[in-house]
């Protein structure tokens, strides 16, 4: 991919062209998402309605144990992760749905199997007690 326009309807910024921008929203709620994807040739919407769900703004020191790595994003088959301690995970689509769910193991690898989920994006959630990191992922 080779460009990224992103609209975040009530977000701030409200656009950004980055590819994984930072977003604040004024309050928790759902909010309208829409991202234009393109490699030069040929460009792909994904816009959903509702997509965005912010349930509690908190500093990003409260993320601090929860480090982890996701890489080959984007994703064609597998989507790996390894971090420093025991949480949870789960893959949704960008209308909320849950798609995947498992656990992730001190100091493991974690192999999330992709292949049956179409091209897109998605979200990956990890949680550890209270804290949740999300992950914006790309399935080619």
């Amino acid at each position: 991919m080779s460009g990224w326009v992103w609209t975040f309807r009530g977000g701030s910024p409200a656009t950004s062209t980055l590819q994984n921008p930072m977003v604040t929203y004024p309050t928790s709620g759902k909010y309208d998402v829409v991202l234009r994807v393109t490699n030069g040739t040929t460009t792909m919407v994904i816009g959903k309605l509702n997509a965005s769900i912010v349930t509690e703004c908190t500093g990003l020191s409260e993320n601090e144990g929860l480090a982890v790595d996701v890489f080959q994003n984007p994703a064609k088959d597998f989507l790996h992760i390894s971090g420093n301690s025991n949480a949870e995970y789960k893959v949704y689509n960008l209308i909320g749905s849950e798609l995947q769910k498992g656990s992730l193991k001190e100091g493991e690898m974690t192999k999330i199997d992709l292949q049956t989920l179409p091209a897109g994006l998605y979200m990956l959630t990890i949680t550890k007690g209270n804290q949740t990191r999300s992950i914006k992922v790309i399935k080619e």
